[in-house]
């Protein structure tokens, strides 16, 4: 009979309490009792039993759906499994009170410090490297079997059903046998560590209720009559059949397991939640990677086990697939062309198993769950929750397999599908949409890529396939389109030269198919969209045969022929097509008074205007945006004619003119001779509300447009690039430095006459030699428009119209006679004189040196046309740098000085090489001042950069103290600011003029003083002869001691007073074989000298010289050209040179030693002197005496003798 539930509850209390007292004195204090008690308990279990009131109280409510033609490890299938696991759970229903009752009774203190479980179907699964599970043996239903571990295998054998029995405590319940996880019912026992089993629940021997404790990421599992002992992996053994036990609890990974759900319930609940995620219908399964590339069946083949691979979109049956749901929610993939479904081939759940088609069966092998993944979807296998479709290698090149792969969530098993059907019907709405985009009309289509480049009929072909390809806008009528609409919005693009219209070829949606002309049939591969897209203006042609197939150039070609295709949508220029109208209308503007002359501009920059690339006068010349630079190449007048303007370069008198009449975009802009009546020269120009003008060709409809700084016609548009701004020129002329040429010919230039500074010097034309007379300074008259004086830099004085009609300088008394306005004529200027109102002419219109400059009546020729070019204030060449205050009074150095230090200072004018100067132009625009004669620089002493400083000549090195920075002030004066310092100018010291007045830096104060003029001149380089002594070896005793003579003769020279026989006995050492380092014998001997070379002479010299304590030291200049060598002369060193005796042909070569060698005649001289007029070089010759020379023969001989040279400075 059944107990009475008060009763029974209050039993169980009971003994609650009274074990959980003996536990907390001493868990093992009497452990019989303890078993008793339990056993007692028990003994009333099968009459609770009897009376059906015992039964789990929950458990999971579906087990997993294995696989229906999949035979489990012990040979039962998946029905089977579900009948049992049904039965398992009715009998747990009527189990669950008494258990929960028994159970109850043994349960400790508090269950809150236990794991709260989920009820379900697990796995018990162990934490070990291997993560193998428990398991029953060879899949046994017999009580008393012992559970090992195992391999995963998704059989029932290791799957258990996790009971509740309340106070978090639970048994487990094996799937195949229906028997429960135990541990023997004795505690005494547990330390013989024994083996877990499965058992009934009825057996008062065996415990099956479990306590878990949460460790890391996984449950410790111990017996609720005892939390000291744990379920225990034998020796913490991961292999197959380790045994599974009880031990004392440790928490080591041996005793840590996860609860994992069968893969069966996995999918099973997978299915199920996502069975919304793909509608049922017919679709395209495209690669999430590539959307072109498709999944389809190879060959197209019809055959169960075909295989299946990615390849590009072609829609074919091959390709379409039917999507179908079972009730679970589970997917099957039916290929349209052969009527069989996408199948893992064998049904193997490993990664990397190949997919194919294959006969329907109903099988997981052919079941997929699509689960949304974005805008994607996952196809994940039904044969394990962790696979899914996958792109061999994530390569979605043609013919790539498809395969089953560990889910890793790369875009390799992300596949978008999509209804043809619907997506038809969404280009239609789309082609409805854009209708109005584009009015019927005749068009040239320019493409996006290759500048000017527009859609072409290869040949102008007439035939049906002509091919279609990019070419270069010719205005033909094979680059001119009919554009008309068909009654659903889709645009019809018809050849005006062949009738035939813009066609797909074969109609085929795969990429890459050629793009070609044929006669209409009303098929979708002739219907396109026009859809708008970035920049604006421009549009992707849009087929109506699939979305996102649109018309291409071929690899995005620049080039002439390149091949017209369709293409995946990719957002690429090569897409890009404007539709430009080939017959435009542009409407006349009104007269907006443009009159003058102007720069033209765009609004937002008005730092670069329109300008004619390098001032060319020439047809075709660019048109491009330049720095403003006031010259009249960058100014323009507007010339109104019958509704529309021409734009006329003030520099070539030429129009702008877009390029051939040509009406693609991008087409360029030049100037070209002018034409009222050419419509490619005339523009409609309205004025914007924001100020700016918009210019619209007549001819092409294409508005003027700037970009990378080029002109050129494009579509009009609101861009900035197309507003314009006009800036009327209120003065013509820029302000600054000139020469002015004659229009006639350019090397005819305003000169005044001798570069004389007297008022009343004449001014004419004369060839250009970049001298100061032939430079001017324009600058305007203050509050008077387009007015100017012209100033002459020789002089300060201004040009001048004298009453008889002459042209010459005077000093500026600002009469009107010296006051000139400027009228552009013929590219040129016109001077018109304020006074007289005459132009400038150069008499009878001649060019030729000394040709008069007078006023005449203006007659519009070239006489009187003139043109400004900017120029330096001083260009390289020679001067003579004479005080401004007094021209006779020169810059010189002291005595004609070579030397380094020499003074500078100012002296009477005297032709000298020492008062002529090279002036030479640095990269940075500051000039060098090099003395004609001495070759050294005109320089700062010590590089102070101070007022008072001293200014002298030294060996060019390049430093600021050596750089110069030259200004023009007015009245024919210059100053000469030094680069240490740009307040401190070249300054004569007191203003002194007597000869010897000290040159220096000084804070730049505007007086005489500091005032120079730049007089050019050429310079007669002077013969150099170093007054050098010469010995006679001979007479000496030294008959083979040239070496040391010459070295004697070159110390004299710096005042030594040293002996050659004293040079040859103390300093230069002797040896009987080295000739390189020692003289080679005896110098004293006829028969037994040899010589001694640079090395050893030039070591032998700085040993006597630091003996002396002398400052000066030598130097082995071996390899310097011999013309290089007259450069240490002009310094005052002269130089000892190996050369022959008597300055003949080498002679027989007897030795050698590293690169130097010793010959019959060899000999050493000292080069004193050169002559660079007569080609001459003097020489102190040990044997011949003072000698002169053809340079280019001594330099012959002396580079046959091994270019050996010693110098002493």
């Amino acid at each position: 009979m059944r107990l009475p539930e008060v009763s029974m509850r209050c039993v169980c209390w009971c003994w609650q309490d009274r074990l959980g007292d003996v536990m907390r004195h001493k868990k093992r204090v009497c452990a019989l009792l303890r078993v008793g008690l339990f056993l007692g308990l028990l003994l009333a279990l099968p009459l609770v039993l009897k009376s059906g009131s015992t039964a789990f109280a929950e458990e999971s409510s579906a087990s997993p759906v294995a696989e229906e033609s999949e035979q489990t490890k012990d040979g039962i299938n998946s029905e089977q499994i579900q009948s049992s696991n049904d039965s398992v759970q009715d009998t747990n229903a009527n189990e669950s009170d008494t258990v929960k009752e028994s159970d109850s009774s043994t349960t400790a203190s508090d269950p809150s410090k236990y794991a709260a479980l989920d009820a379900g179907t697990y796995f018990l699964t162990s934490t070990l490297s291997g993560h193998r599970v428990l398991d029953v043996p060879g899949g046994s239903v017999s009580a008393g079997a012992a559970i090992q571990l195992y391999g995963r295998n998704e059989t029932a054998a290791q799957q258990f059903v996790l009971v509740d029995l309340g106070s978090r405590q639970y048994a487990f319940k094996n799937i195949k046998s229906g028997l429960y996880l135990c541990y023997p019912n004795d505690v005494s026992r547990f330390t013989d560590h024994p083996r877990l089993t499965q058992n009934t629940g009825d057996d008062g021997a065996w415990g099956f209720a479990w306590h878990a404790r949460q460790v890391g990421g996984g449950y410790v599992f111990s017996p609720v009559v005892d939390d000291d002992f744990a379920i225990d992996i034998a020796g913490a053994s991961d292999s197959n059949g380790t045994e599974i036990r009880l031990y004392q609890s440790n928490e080591s990974v041996a005793q840590t397991f996860t609860l994992e759900k069968p893969k069966a319930a996995i999918l099973a609940e997978l299915a199920a939640a996502h069975a919304s995620d793909l509608a049922d219908g017919t679709y395209y399964i495209r690669s999430a990677k590539s959307s072109w590339q498709t999944l389809d069946v190879a060959g197209g083949s019809r055959s169960s086990g075909a295989n299946v691979q990615v390849y590009a979109l072609n829609a074919t049956g091959a390709q379409t697939w039917t999507v179908s749901h079972d009730q679970n929610g589970f997917v099957t993939l039916t290929n349209s062309g052969s009527g069989l479904v996408l199948d893992v081939s064998g049904g193997s759940a490993q990664s990397g198993t190949n997919v194919q088609q294959y006969a329907s069966n109903g099988s997981a092998a052919q079941k997929w769950i699509a689960v949304k993944d974005g805008g994607s979807i996952k196809l994940v296998s039904a044969l394990d929750p962790s696979i899914c479709l996958d792109i061999a290698g994530g390569n979605t090149s043609n013919g790539t397999n498809v395969r089953t792969w560990s889910d890793n969530g790369t875009i390799a098993q992300r596949w978008t599908l999509f209804n043809l059907d619907v997506q038809r019907e969404q280009l239609d709405a789309l082609a409805q949409q854009n209708a109005g985009n584009i009015a019927d009309g005749r068009y040239v289509l320019a493409l996006g890529v290759g500048g000017a480049k527009v859609l072409d009929v290869n040949g102008g072909s007439k035939v049906n396939g002509g091919n279609v390809q990019s070419y270069v806008s010719n205005m033909t009528a094979a680059q001119q389109w009919d554009i008309s609409h068909d009654e659903l919005g889709y645009l019809i693009i018809k050849n005006f030269s062949s009738g035939k219209v813009l066609d797909i070829a074969g109609g085929s949606c795969t990429l890459g198919t050629n793009i070609q002309q044929y006669s209409s049939n009303g098929s979708r591969a002739q219907r396109w969209i026009a859809v708008p897209s970035v920049p604006g203006g421009s549009f992707r042609l849009q087929s109506a045969v699939l979305p996102d197939l649109v018309l291409d150039v071929a690899g995005g070609s620049s080039s002439n022929g390149a091949n017209i295709q369709t293409y995946a949508s990719n957002g690429t220029a090569a897409q890009n097509v404007r539709f430009v109208s080939a017959v435009p209308d542009v409407a006349p503007s009104d007269d907006l008074g443009l009159d003058g002359w102007f720069t033209i501009s765009l609004a937002s920059d008005s730092s670069r205007v329109f300008d004619i690339s390098g001032g060319s006068s020439s047809n075709g010349a660019n048109v491009q945006t330049y720095a403003a630079n006031g010259t009249f190449a960058q100014v323009f007048k507007f010339v109104y004619e019958n509704g529309y303007y021409r734009i006329v370069n003030a520099q070539s008198g030429k129009a702008l003119d877009v390029d051939g009449g040509n009406v693609c975009p991008g087409t360029n802009v030049h100037q070209w001779s002018g034409d009222g009546n050419n419509a490619n020269q005339l523009f409609s120009i309205v004025r914007n509300d924001d100020g700016s003008y918009t210019a619209t060709n007549k001819a092409t409809g294409l508005v003027l447009s700037v970009a990378n700084s080029n002109v050129y016609g494009d579509i009009p548009s609101d861009s900035a690039s197309q507003r314009l701004a006009f800036t009327k020129l209120t003065s013509l002329l820029p302000e600054g430095f000139f020469t002015i040429s004659s229009s006639a010919s350019s090397s005819a230039v305003l000169d005044v006459a001798g570069g004389s500074a007297s008022d009343g010097a004449n001014v004419q034309l004369y060839g250009s030699n970049k001298s100061i007379a032939q430079k001017w300074k324009v600058a305007k008259v203050a509050d008077r428009d387009n007015t100017y004086t012209v100033e002459s830099l020789v002089s300060g004085k201004v040009l001048t119209a004298d009453e008889d009609g002459n042209v010459c300088v005077r000093s500026f008394d600002n009469g009107d006679v010296q006051l000139w306005t400027a009228q552009i004529d013929k590219g040129g200027i016109n001077f018109v004189n304020v006074a007289t109102g005459k132009v400038l002419d150069a008499v009878g219109g001649s060019t030729s040196n000394g040709t008069n400059i007078r006023m005449y009546d203006s007659d519009g020729t070239l006489a009187q046309s003139f043109k400004l070019s900017a120029c330096s204030l001083v260009d390289s060449g020679t001067y003579v740098i004479a005080a401004a205050s007094n021209r006779s009074k020169v810059l010189d150095v002291a005595s004609g000085s070579r030397s380094n230090g020499a003074n500078v200072q100012l002296w009477s004018s005297n032709d000298s090489g020492a008062q002529k100067w090279n002036v030479s132009v640095n990269s940075d625009g500051s000039i060098s001042i090099q003395n004609c004669r001495s070759k050294k620089y005109l320089d700062v002493l010590n590089a102070q950069g101070a007022s008072g400083a001293n200014v002298q000549q030294w060996q060019g090195n390049g430093s600021s103290a050596q750089r110069w920075r030259v200004d023009y002030v007015g009245g024919g004066s210059f100053v000469i600011r030094s680069a240490l310092n740009d307040s401190l100018v070249l300054d004569v010291n007191r203003g002194a003029l007597n000869d010897g007045a000290n040159i220096q830096i000084y804070a730049a104060n505007g007086s005489d003083a500091q005032g120079f003029y730049f007089a050019q001149t050429s310079y007669t380089p002077e013969a150099v002869d170093l007054a050098v002594p010469v010995y006679n070896q001979y007479s000496v005793g030294l008959p083979n001691g040239c070496e040391s003579a010459a070295l004697t003769n070159v110390l004299n020279y710096y005042g030594f007073g040293v002996g050659p026989c004293e040079m040859a006995d103390r300093w230069i050492p002797r040896s009987s074989w080295d000739f390189v380092w020692c003289f080679w014998g005896d110098p004293h001997s006829y028969n037994n000298g040899n010589e001694i070379c640079a090395p050893g002479l030039n070591r032998a010299a700085n040993n006597f010289l630091a003996s002396r304590g002398s400052s000066l030291r030598s130097y082995d200049v071996s390899g310097t050209s011999l013309y290089d060598l007259c450069n240490y002369l002009d310094d005052g060193h002269p130089v000892i040179i190996w050369t022959t005796v008597h300055q003949g042909n080498v002679g027989n070569i007897y030795a050698r030693q590293g690169g130097y060698f010793a010959c019959v005649n060899s000999h050493t001289v000292v080069l004193k002197g050169y002559n660079p007029q007569t080609n001459k070089v003097m020489i102190s010759d040990t044997i011949d005496g003072y000698t002169t020379y053809d340079r280019d023969w001594i330099a012959w001989v002396y580079q046959q003798r091994g270019a050996q040279a010693v110098v002493i400075k």
